[in-house]
């Protein structure tokens, strides 16, 4: 397995398209405080930054956006990047004849995916420090960073659920168009989900347990406990056991 995972990174080292992907990871890192920089300077004039930029109205402006619809998005196009079109291609079939295990073939598949998304939320993030520490004269407090540390390892199972979720989809659709569709229907399910529920009241019970519904933000308590990430992981490990049945089964030509 460890033989497939390093022939992986090889393929995402040789192409262009991840190397975008990181380069995109640091702008968006930088531009998150230099925009709000921007924009509250041209709100409060020549005013010291420091006196009307506050640490935390930073953290929370940059990064919980990121952490709830946005992410989705940049997880279905880091993940679409890590598949690379494997059946357009026939690469998939030539791995396959090598004789390796499928399960193996998918589970290195998902690393790599995971793998190319915790480069690009590095990279974020080093960006972000990087403009940040040019704002607030010598960086932000320890203090913020753990805040944000926390903010990150909350979302985590749920990042991991819907890469799962996405990989799914990658394996199986036929053509892009059917995979384009497949993701805006789990995209609009939210929506699709509320409307329901103005008709049907067990759609408003069962609705803080779907997947698409899951965030820190709204957390589900059972017994004083947050069990939302317990959930994630639920969801993640069904996913992950659908797709390696179905990849197992699966006809590849």
């Amino acid at each position: 397995m460890m033989r497939l995972f390093k022939a992986e990174l090889y393929q995402l080292s040789t192409r262009l398209a991840p190397k975008i992907w990181l380069l995109v990871g640091l702008l968006l890192g930088a531009a998150i405080p230099i925009i709000f920089y921007l924009g509250t300077w041209l709100e409060e004039g020549v005013r010291p930054i420091i006196q009307v930029l506050p640490a935390e109205t930073l953290i929370y402006f940059a990064f919980i956006p990121l952490m709830t619809s946005t992410a989705i998005f940049l997880l279905i196009g880091l993940g679409n990047t890590a598949y690379h079109d494997e059946t357009r291609n026939r690469t998939l079939i030539n791995t396959v004849s090598t004789g390796h295990s499928r399960v193996k073939i998918y589970l290195t598949k998902y690393l790599s995916s995971l793998f190319l998304a915790f480069c690009f939320l590095f990279i974020a993030i080093s960006g972000f420090a990087i403009a940040g520490s040019m704002i607030f004269n010598g960086g932000i407090s320890i203090y913020y960073e753990i805040l944000f540390m926390e903010t990150v390892l909350s979302y985590l199972p749920i990042w991991l659920m819907y890469l799962a979720l996405f990989q799914i989809i990658y394996f199986f659709s036929t053509s892009n168009a059917l995979m384009n569709l497949t993701i805006l229907g789990i995209i609009a399910l939210p929506l699709i989900l509320q409307l329901l529920s103005l008709r049907f009241e067990f759609i408003e019970m069962i609705e803080p347990y779907i997947f698409t519904q899951l965030s820190p933000d709204n957390p589900i308590m059972i017994q004083g406990v947050d069990f939302t990430p317990w959930l994630a992981l639920i969801y993640f490990s069904i996913f992950m056991f659908i797709g390696i049945s179905l990849f197992k089964r699966r006809e590849i030509k």
